[in-house]
C-alpha cells in the first residue's frame, strides 16, 4: 500500500483547510477513493512530493 493525502483547499484554492489521508495499491484506486469523498471545496491528491490530480469545486467530497 502507498500513502497518498487529499488535500481540501479553501473556497479560491489557494490554502489548505484539511488533509485526508488514504493508503491504496496505486494512483488509479487513490483517486477512485478520494473521487468517493465529498465537499464543496477543491483539493488536490498528492503521493509524497507528486501531485496526482486536482479536483476542482464543481464536484463534492464526504470528508468535509
Amino acid at each position: 500500500m502507498n500513502l497518498y493525502r487529499l488535500y481540501i483547499l479553501d473556497s479560491l484554492g489557494e490554502h489548505i483547510e484539511d488533509c485526508v489521508e488514504i493508503d491504496a495499491a496505486n494512483d488509479a484506486d487513490a483517486i477512485t477513493t478520494a473521487s468517493d469523498l465529498s465537499c464543496r471545496n477543491p483539493a488536490e491528491l498528492w503521493a509524497m512530493a507528486r501531485k496526482v490530480r486536482g479536483f476542482s469545486d464543481s464536484r463534492s467530497f464526504a470528508a468535509c
